[in-house]
């Protein structure tokens, strides 16, 4: 079965019967994880989810670490291009889907007679669409109706994919990135920032930052073009970006709870949570073998008792008939 299928009917049988109600609750991590059985994902701007990242009240976000992030291409009219994080949670199987885009608040009639024109080599000055850019977080957890929603493939193609073997970013450091980029262009341009620029900026700092492992796509996605138009490189400046980046996590509250970007600490922190996974993984199979042997002694139970009433049975029939040849004599 595919994974467009298998998230279909795991979004219908949620929808029919609900969420699992033995499913442990996922971590309260406001602007990153929602409830079972929440209705809506978290949807604010990348200043907002920066805000309540790096909250030094709130440090959990700093254990929440990325495990993957994938960029993709819609197969939409406009073609938007953008960012889809995995992050796992500080304890506990769940993890939270995080998307990230560039757009513009404009007609769509307006937009699409630029990107017309654009793909046309009509339109030659980046000025033709300049607005202020809309850079959105919507996130929720894995597993519930909207995370399905987020993690669906259908209506897009993958342009290249990013793990972190040795130092993968916390979710408080994704946001800092995330808003520095956000800043560094602030205006929307159809031919120098829209979300090509946004997503492929953003990828290529998460690269140099935490020294990321990419894995690009087959090649049939065409990033970067607008109806096979290419769009002109006017680079992305991502050292710059690195750098404003270091000098505002420097400035950022500390708290003495908030994980820093230390190499070692980091590993061992991971190699904690895989301890800690393998020591789920141990107790839910000693309660499966625990099931199981339940089961058993449960069935041999219901055999001894059928054989007992079998016994009684049988003794009761042969009293029966020695009463009756008693009387017969």
């Amino acid at each position: 079965m595919s994974m467009q299928k298998d998230n279909f009917f795991s979004r219908l049988l949620r929808c029919v019967f609900g969420m699992n109600l033995l499913s442990p609750a996922p971590p309260t991590i406001y602007g990153l994880f929602t409830p079972l059985d929440a209705r809506y994902p978290e949807r604010q701007s990348t200043y907002c989810w920066e805000t309540h990242m790096t909250n030094w009240q709130f440090p959990s976000s700093s254990r929440c670490f990325v495990e993957k992030v994938t960029w993709h291409k819609s197969n939409s009219v406009d073609q938007h291009e953008f960012l889809r994080f995995t992050i796992r949670a500080p304890y506990g199987p769940h993890s939270a889907v995080v998307v990230v885009g560039r757009t513009v608040q404009i007609t769509s009639v307006t937009k699409l007679s630029a990107i017309f024109l654009t793909s046309s080599g009509c339109c030659a000055s980046s000025e033709s669409l300049a607005q202020s850019a809309v850079d959105e977080v919507t996130a929720a957890t894995v597993g519930t109706w909207r995370g399905d929603e987020l993690m669906d493939n259908h209506n897009c193609r993958l342009v290249s994919s990013l793990t972190f073997p040795s130092r993968a970013p916390s979710a408080d450091e994704l946001s800092t990135l995330l808003a520095v980029v956000s800043s560094y262009r602030e205006k929307y341009h159809l031919l120098e920032s829209q979300c090509f620029w946004y997503a492929r900026t953003a990828f290529k700092a998460l690269m140099e930052l935490f020294e990321g492992k990419e894995n690009p796509g087959d090649g049939s996605h065409k990033g970067g073009r607008i109806h096979s138009s290419k769009l002109p490189s006017s680079g992305t400046h991502v050292h710059e970006i690195c750098r404003m980046y270091k000098q505002k996590r420097e400035a950022l509250p500390q708290s003495p709870d908030r994980v820093h970007a230390d190499p070692t600490t980091r590993m061992e922190l991971q190699a904690l949570r895989e301890e800690a996974e393998s020591c789920r993984q141990a107790l839910e199979a000693t309660e499966m073998e625990r099931q199981q042997v339940q089961r058993q002694n449960e069935q041999l139970l219901l055999e001894l008792q059928m054989l007992k009433a079998g016994q009684r049975s049988g003794t009761v029939g042969r009293d029966r008939r020695m009463k009756g040849n008693e009387q017969a004599d």
